[in-house]
């Protein structure tokens, strides 16, 4: 394991000493042992050295009972702290713990043992803490950097938060947040009554389509709502946690392109009937051409029948005239 740097502050050298003793004897850790009579000195020594916990007697010549506890604390409190405490002080020490502090160890009651799984267990849980911290943190900056609306609800219908985005969605500032409802964002309250039904059936719900209204009343949000109950330790609702995303852009495109959809149908179903229309209309045409055809031919023929007999009858009629002329003197 890696060297622990632990810093003891007690005043009484013998009971210091004492303390020293049963650290050397927990040969499961390697402990470096620095040693301060009083607050000034332990805060000398923090600033040249890092250390890892802090062993503390609450009573020392410049810090008394919890006061001792919190100018440290308040100054470094990324250390884990363990308390050292008296018989008649455990109450004290246990308001430390309450205050941050990893532990406290009544002295009577120190040894080897109870040091290193106080020691074990100080340095796991501030690790921990640290770690929930830095997940806190990032959720925090997701929470507040998130384009999408981001809240918290309890069961009975107030917000517990709701990030800016959010907020600017629905038209509201951070000064109304305390007083805003959740009923006040949906337009009928049948649908929440739904939706919180279809949530605490399943415990979660995705993409639950909704519409919304705005701070006005009179500007609705299209929304696709994603949430999850959280419980407590006894599985009741503790809150609901969940996503806000405005859709309305995207449904106005799909309006539109469902009336360019429409209206491009029936220009299909229009160019459909005129496309008849017209082919019914070239085929009378073109059955009246043939008609008109038909019967140019047949009166042409009926034309050239009777030059033939015209003309036959003519050659006819001259012969004669001229035997004719020929008789006459």
């Amino acid at each position: 394991m890696d060297k622990i740097n632990l810093l003891l502050v007690e005043h009484i050298e013998e009971e210091a000493l004492q303390v020293a003793d049963h650290l050397g004897e927990i040969s499961a850790l390697n402990i470096d042992i620095h040693f301060c009579q009083n607050l000034g000195e332990s805060y000398e020594l923090l600033r040249k050295e890092r250390i890892d916990i802090i062993l503390l007697n609450l009573f020392l010549p410049d810090g008394y009972g919890l006061q001792s506890y919190t100018s440290l604390f308040s100054e470094l409190p990324d250390i884990p702290y363990i308390v050292l405490t008296e018989l008649d002080d455990s109450a004290i020490a246990a308001e430390a713990v309450k205050n941050g502090a990893q532990d406290y160890i009544p002295k009577e009651k120190m040894n080897s043992e109870t040091l290193f799984r106080s020691i074990t267990y100080a340095i796991e849980r501030k690790q921990f803490e640290r770690e929930l911290r830095r997940s806190e943190e990032r959720y925090r900056q997701l929470f507040s950097r998130s384009k999408d609306a981001i809240y918290i609800s309890t069961p009975s219908g107030e917000f517990v938060d709701f990030n800016p985005a959010g907020l600017e969605l629905f038209g509201y500032n951070k000064e109304e947040l305390p007083t805003l409802k959740v009923k006040e964002l949906y337009i009928n309250q049948t649908d929440r009554d739904e939706f919180r039904q279809v949530l605490e059936e399943h415990g979660q719900i995705s993409d639950y389509e909704i519409i919304l209204k705005k701070k006005d009343g009179k500007t609705h949000v299209h929304c696709l709502l994603n949430s999850m109950i959280i419980y407590n330790e006894d599985n009741s609702v503790k809150c609901y946690q969940g996503i806000i995303r405005d859709i309305s852009e995207r449904k106005k495109a799909e309006q539109a392109l469902f009336r360019s959809l429409a209206d491009l149908d029936l220009a299909n179903k229009e160019s459909h009937q005129l496309n008849e229309t017209l082919e019914h209309k070239v085929e009378a045409r073109t059955e009246a051409l043939k008609k008109g055809k038909r019967a140019c031919r047949n009166k042409q023929q009926r034309n050239q029948r009777e030059h033939s007999i015209c003309k036959t009858h003519s050659g006819f009629n001259f012969t004669s005239y001229s035997k004719i002329r020929r008789r006459i003197p």
